[in-house]
């Protein structure tokens, strides 16, 4: 089994157009279905999240490598507070008494005409 633990990978800057375009060139090649130029324009409305489920090692070979060019990057573990797993949320538990009401139509006028009604 697979004991590598997974995480997000984040652009956080990008210093310049220069090194904005030799970062999209470089992660272009990590994207599918997409050219450098549409790289380039999202990754200069950092910070972005390039990948969410990536593993350690793999996020840390890249964020060197986009440090080497002059971008900031970090890799946050899945384990860390601000990727924390989520957490299923319960209902509140049910009372023990259950919650009883008397219909609103017993108090009403409604009521009253009923039981004075020849009918019953």
């Amino acid at each position: 089994m697979n004991n590598q633990k997974a995480g997000t990978l984040i652009l956080n800057m990008v210093p310049s157009s220069e090194a904005a375009e030799k970062i999209g060139a470089f992660l272009s090649q990590y994207v599918k279905n997409t050219s450098p130029d549409n790289v380039t324009k999202i990754i200069k409305r950092a910070p972005v999240v390039l990948s969410k489920n990536i593993p350690e090692k793999v996020a840390e070979n890249i964020v060197s490598k986009l440090e080497k060019m002059g971008a900031s990057a970090r890799y946050v573990p899945k384990d860390t507070p601000t990727g924390m797993p989520r957490v299923k949320t319960h209902p509140p538990p049910l009372p023990e008494k259950p919650l009883t009401r008397e219909p609103t139509w017993k108090n009403s006028f409604l009521r009253e005409k009923l039981l004075k009604s020849s009918w019953r």
